[in-house]
């Protein structure tokens, strides 16, 4: 677990401080996100310092599996739990995070009329409020005429100031294969 504070200092944790770390995945939900419990014995918190601006790239896989690539997936960090305090140095502490992604999609929404197939729309939609304003871009797949699961039929939409996650969803809901 790598944490990147706002300057872009990096502090890498240890293993032994990372007490869990759940990361929660749905098709029911728009976003990815998680939460990292913490044994701070150093007071790293102070020194990077947590404001609410920090990256996170936690990189895991399996010693068992040789054959499957270990995974390198990267967050935001926006919030962070009360610390609790044992006697000495020791806290802990829960730091919550989502993908970057889902920040994107809260900064700004859609205000737009579009006459096209469903699988140019997402296209759209998603380039031009999502991709083009995250850190780190992730492709969407099968946003092509030659994939056999794209609409049939051209849609007509008018996104009256929505956001982008909520226009995506319209359109899926829309969709006729």
């Amino acid at each position: 677990v790598i944490i990147t504070n706002y300057q872009n200092n990096s502090i890498e944790l240890d293993s032994s401080v990372i007490i869990d770390i759940s990361i929660f995945e749905s098709l029911n939900d728009n976003v990815t996100h998680g939460e990292i419990t913490v044994l701070d014995l150093g007071g790293f918190e102070e020194r990077i310092p947590i404001i609410g601006q920090e990256r996170l790239q936690i990189k895991f896989g399996s010693k068992h599996l040789n054959n499957v690539t270990p995974q390198d997936k990267r967050f935001v960090i926006y919030n962070m739990s009360p610390k609790l305090i044992n006697e000495g140095r020791k806290q802990a502490y829960v730091l919550f995070f989502c993908s970057e992604e889902y920040i994107a999609n809260l900064k700004y929404k859609v205000s737009r009329s579009y006459r096209k197939k469903g699988y140019e729309i997402v296209s759209d939609i998603y380039r031009d409020y999502i991709q083009n304003n995250v850190t780190y871009r992730k492709d969407i797949f099968g946003l092509d005429d030659t994939n056999t699961d794209s609409t049939l039929f051209p849609m007509h939409l008018v996104m009256g100031m929505f956001r982008p996650f909520e226009c995506i969803n319209m359109v899926a809901k829309r969709s006729v294969a």
